[in-house]
């Protein structure tokens, strides 16, 4: 009989034991008969939670291929806007001597160029930006022979 203890009902673990005991006494005892059933009745109920667990593998996989693939046409949306709100790239590299422009942060090519010595004696082309209008200018590649201080600008002379 059970047993209350601060509200709680204990049942007596005794009662289990002896009923145990009072089969095997009388020869009744089944639970060898269960205890062939038992194992492949836990196989069943393990395969049974298995099967549900791969179930709810595929359900997440499912889900998770759909929101790979709306991902991949937001991407693709997005790269079409980014493509439409691009300004068109210009036809090709500057044709003649170009230079950077710091006004439009771009190379192009030189308008009117004009070759000048530089204060280090380094020949330099100067010009005019085509679009903006703004002075550009751009180091040559070899010193120029005479700088405006009289010195050679060749290294090998000093």
């Amino acid at each position: 009989m059970p047993a209350s203890v601060s509200g709680r009902t204990v049942r007596s673990v005794a009662a289990p034991i002896r009923r145990e005991e009072a089969r095997v006494a009388e020869g009744k005892n089944n639970r060898r008969a269960s205890d062939a059933a038992r194992p492949a009745k836990e196989t069943g109920r393990q395969l049974r939670r298995l099967e549900r667990r791969l179930a709810a593998v595929r359900d997440t996989e499912a889900r998770r291929e759909r929101q790979l693939e709306k991902a991949r046409r937001r991407g693709v949306a997005l790269e079409a806007t980014i493509a439409a709100l691009r300004p068109a790239p210009e036809p090709g590299p500057p044709v003649g001597p170009a230079a950077y422009c710091l006004r439009e942060k771009r190379r192009v090519a030189i308008v009117d160029p004009e070759p000048i010595v530089l204060r280090n004696g380094r020949a330099a082309l100067a010009g005019t930006c085509p679009s903006c209008g703004a002075r550009v200018v751009t180091t040559a590649r070899a010193t120029v022979g005479a700088v405006p201080d009289g010195r050679s600008g060749d290294p090998a002379e000093s």
